[in-house]
């Protein structure tokens, strides 16, 4: 089985869709990408807000995204419909994160540039002397103080 998404289900002001002849059914008003051949018409009654995947002839639309499952003939339908919401799900979620990392970075150019002190050369100098050039930094933290030991 191939799930594939194929973008997100639309509101539609075309007058020139003409009811099915094929089913009887009307236009619902929505339409999905259906890639160079434009927005492909959607028939029927159906809620592209609904809470659990709906089969629309051959796609499914499952929070207003559109979906064609491929090679399922013997896939249950609930099956389906869990795999579609999982794939939903996870593709949010990736968005949710994405837009995250860029409001970080967005925040992070607006803020002044931190630069810290320098440690003057004399000092790194005899710090480097003093402890033979060989040094740890272990750092204890308490309520209190912050403290760093040298090991040697």
């Amino acid at each position: 089985m191939k799930i594939t998404y194929l973008g997100t289900v639309s509101a539609s002001n075309r007058t020139d869709i003409k009811p099915s002849v094929q089913t009887g059914k009307s236009f619902s008003g929505f339409t999905y990408p259906a890639g160079i051949a434009g927005d492909w018409p959607i028939w029927g009654d159906f809620d592209p807000d609904a809470n659990e995947p709906t089969v629309v002839g051959n796609v499914w639309i499952f929070r207003r995204k559109c979906f064609r499952v491929q090679d399922a003939q013997i896939v249950p339908p609930d099956e389906i419909a869990l795999r579609i919401k999982r794939m939903a799900y996870r593709a949010e979620k990736a968005l949710e994160k994405i837009q995250k990392e860029v409001a970080a970075f967005e925040n992070f150019e607006r803020l002044p540039s931190a630069r810290r002190e320098r440690i003057p050369e004399s000092v790194r100098l005899f710090v480097w002397q003093r402890d033979c050039g060989v040094v740890s930094n272990v750092v204890l933290m308490s309520d209190s103080n912050l403290t760093t030991l040298y090991l040697l």
